[in-house]
Formats: structure tokens, C-alpha cells, sequence
């Protein structure tokens, strides 16, 4: 699982959603990896599901992933994200009531000033969820748009494959969310 996710959001081909758990390691290779004891730690701490959820909430968060600072970093992470999973319509209605603040006029969020659009310094300041910025693209497809536009590699490409890759783990009836951002903008 941890193989397939992590080619998943680190690879452009690789889909966990078209090809499931596809990457396989032989027994011989996992008895040989330094960090086997953590793989182990973890299947005893969390069910399958929860380990899923783990996973992407470490991947999703990092762009960097280590076994070894998994156990460390994961379970605050893991912890974060379940609370963002379960309270996804509060935490998207604070975090468009956030953008508005920022800007009451809903099309300047994706107007590219400088170097980045004010939808993207929101989340890069820490004010907006990665849920947040995957619904956006969920509901506006934006990422298309900004690759096209934003010329900076250093952040901003990392993060577009990022939400792409986090979009099918989430879950929304888009009405519901146009609904909401609607109420605010209006």
C-alpha cells in the first residue's frame, strides 16, 4: 500500500485508483529494508482503511516522504486530517469565509499577482486546507490554468501534482460546495 501510494503521488503515470496496490516488493526485499520495523509497527497500530488515510495524510502533508519519520510526523499529521475529513463542510465554509477576506471579489482569488494567485498564498500562509485548494479544483479545474500561467517551479509544481493526485480522496457533492461559496461571494 505505502509503495502504491507513494508512486501514486509522486509518479505523473501511476494511479492508486486505476491500479490499486500494483507495487510489489518480494518478502526478500522487505526483510532487507532498514526501515521494515516501522511497516511492521504501523500494520499492528492501524486497520487497513486506517492505514490508508495514514498514508495519504502523511503524503498530502510532506513533500518528502521517509519511512523512518513516519511513526514520528504521521500520527500528528494523521491526527489533522481525520479532524479536516470529518468537519470537511465547516472547514471549507471558514476557509471560503477566509478567502473572502481577502478578497471580496471571487475572480481576483485566481488572478495571478506576482508570482502567485491570492487562492495560493492563502494555503502557502497556512490559511486554507489542502481540502479547500482540491475542492477548488474539484469544482473550477484551475490547475490547468495556473500551470499554464504560473512560470515558478519550485513550489507551485509540487503542490499542482498534489492536489491532482489528492482529488479522488475526496468525496463531495459539488452543488453543495458551489452552494457555499456562492452564499459568501454573493
Amino acid at each position: 500500500m505505502y509503495l502504491s501510494l507513494k508512486l501514486h503521488f509522486t509518479s505523473d503515470t501511476f494511479d492508486y485508483f486505476k491500479y490499486g496496490i500494483a507495487a510489489r516488493a518480494s518478502k526478500q526485499s522487505f526483510d532487507v529494508r532498514k526501515d521494515k520495523y516501522f511497516f511492521v509497527k504501523l500494520s499492528r497500530t492501524f486497520e487497513k482503511e486506517e492505514l490508508l488515510d495514514f498514508f495519504v495524510a502523511s503524503m498530502i502533508t510532506n513533500d518528502k516522504i521517509y519511512p523512518s519519520t513516519l511513526i514520528q510526523e504521521g500520527s500528528n499529521n494523521y491526527k489533522e486530517y481525520i479532524k479536516r475529513k470529518q468537519s470537511l463542510t465547516y472547514t471549507f465554509k471558514q476557509d471560503v469565509s477566509t478567502l473572502w477576506d481577502m478578497s471580496q471579489k471571487f475572480d481576483k482569488l485566481f488572478i495571478i499577482d506576482g508570482v502567485h494567485p491570492p487562492l495560493l498564498k492563502a494555503y502557502l500562509g497556512g490559511k486554507i486546507s489542502m481540502e479547500t485548494l482540491t475542492i477548488f479544483n474539484k469544482i473550477f479545474n484551475y490547475v490547468g490554468r495556473f500551470n499554464k500561467d504560473i512560470k515558478e517551479e519550485i513550489v507551485w509544481k509540487p503542490l499542482s501534482q498534489r492536489v491532482v493526485k489528492y482529488e479522488p480522496f475526496i468525496s463531495i457533492d459539488k452543488g453543495k460546495y458551489k452552494k457555499i461559496i456562492k452564499e459568501q461571494f454573493v
